[in-house]
């Protein structure tokens, strides 16, 4: 979700939230064995004053699904609760992110 507007400026000053983000290969292993494919969806907060400033490293999650039971197995629904003091990304019943 990104504003309609760039009120405090170009990205990411006016913030962007990725929601849900997801790659689409079932076979893709990072360097450690983590697969970060289908198995694993993320979630990011981006802000800052300017590139290369985005503060998304501490407002990014990960989630892994168990080994061989990807998010690609079936629909899920993700959910973005916004109030002025907090934003909360929940995937199911789980909170996956609050940013106070």
């Amino acid at each position: 979700m990104m504003p309609a507007q760039n009120s405090y400026g170009t990205w990411p000053a006016s913030g962007e939230i990725d929601i849900m983000e997801s790659r689409g290969n079932r076979k893709l292993f990072n360097p450690e064995g983590v697969n970060v494919g289908t198995e694993q969806v993320s979630t990011t907060l981006h802000y800052g004053p300017y590139w290369p400033y985005n503060g998304f490293e501490n407002a990014h999650f990960e989630q892994n699904s168990p080994v061989d039971q990807g998010f690609d197995r079936a629909f899920h629904t993700y959910q973005v609760e916004w109030t002025p003091g907090k934003v909360f990304k929940q995937r199911y019943a789980y909170v996956i992110y609050c940013e106070n």
